[in-house]
């Protein structure tokens, strides 16, 4: 189970890799429902308007995270979400349950 050190790395890591303008904590951590299988889940908005066109490029911003974050990945399963800042827009007005979810219950870590 992470501490709220490795949280914080997380945190300090995803700042390194990309310009984040949130970084959101949702699930069973930000709930405080930990289980010893609970995985760590973020959703990360960065820094740019450009909206991806392709897969490569949806993959290449998921891709930048993910690499810094490879050695925690080790220690504690990470389900990650990454949006620029117009995807995070569509992905609020869904209005799906999900993303109530998330903007209801998560906590911003940035």
């Amino acid at each position: 189970m992470p501490s709220k050190k490795l949280i914080e790395e997380i945190v300090i890591r995803i700042k390194n890799s990309v310009k984040p303008v949130r970084i959101i904590l949702f699930g069973s951590y930000a709930s405080g429902n930990i289980k010893e299988d609970s995985d760590v889940d973020i959703l990360v908005v960065i820094d740019t308007d450009k909206e991806p066109q392709n897969y490569e490029e949806r993959s290449e911003n998921y891709l930048k995270i993910s690499r810094e974050l490879k050695d925690i990945q080790k220690k504690i399963a990470i389900d990650l979400l990454v949006y620029t800042q117009k995807e995070f827009e569509k992905f609020k007005s869904m209005g799906s349950m999900f993303s109530k979810h998330i903007l209801k219950t998560g906590k911003d870590l940035a």
